[in-house]
């Protein structure tokens, strides 16, 4: 068949290629929106305070605050880290690795941890905690380091130092959880039952052009009955 066959085919049929999208449209929508209102939450990491106050902070040189962010960004996706952090709030870790990012706020070294979530104050608190736990991971190992250099009538000092800075309202900073918008989701939704449906539909077209095509085929090919008849009288 060439292409201005299958176009007829199609415009004859234009009914059940406009019908099906827009019925599968007409299911998605419900189903995005009957779904749980979702918060999101963030918690600024201020990454210049931590580089040059954290006790042994190995990022104290030229490219520092670039390799903290990169740091930080992997650190938070680690399931130690991930463990640590539902421990604190209660939350089941794959929840957390699956709704949970951090990424560096522009060109800086500031760090946005965002947590989603149905609800609102657990948002604002699994966010806070991530980040406090990735900052655990990555700076406390350097202040246990120089706890074994240091003599013991001071060895307590850069593990108290490195506690007081975690502690410090700058340090990680969470604003209030936000209804997240359900538009994105909504057009993905659409985007999606747009496509199967004009899929489904075409599949429908060709099923309606072929099936009769095969019974007026099989019918031309059947014995004739009468002359079957016939023949066996004549024999």
């Amino acid at each position: 068949m060439e292409i201005a066959e299958y176009l007829r085919i199609i415009k004859k049929r234009i009914w059940v290629v406009v019908l099906i999208p827009v019925l599968a449209v007409a299911l998605a929508i419900p189903l995005v929106l009957r779904g749980p209102t979702e918060y999101a939450a963030t918690a600024t990491v201020a990454g210049p305070l931590v580089v040059s106050r954290a006790p042994g902070s190995p990022y104290k040189t030229t490219n520092g605050a670039r390799q903290f962010v990169a740091d930080f960004a992997a650190a938070a996706t680690l399931p130690a880290v991930i463990d640590a952090t539902a421990q604190m709030t209660n939350t089941p870790p794959d929840q957390i690795g699956s709704k949970s990012s951090a990424t560096p706020i522009g060109q800086s070294s500031l760090v946005q941890v965002r947590y989603q979530s149905a609800d609102a104050s657990n948002a604002a608190a699994v966010a806070k905690a991530l980040a406090f736990q990735t900052l655990e991971y990555l700076l406390r190992p350097s202040a246990e380091a120089r706890v074994a250099r240091q003599p013991s009538a001071y060895s307590d000092l850069p593990i108290q130092r490195l506690d007081l800075l975690l502690q410090q309202p700058e340090t990680i900073t969470v604003d209030p959880a936000t209804k997240v918008s359900r538009q994105p989701e909504l057009i993905r939704a659409v985007g999606l039952a747009v496509a199967t449906g004009v899929v489904l539909a075409l599949v429908v077209v060709i099923l309606l052009e072929v099936i009769p095509l095969r019974r007026r085929h099989g019918r031309k090919h059947e014995p004739d009955e009468s002359a079957k008849v016939l023949e066996e009288t004549a024999v």
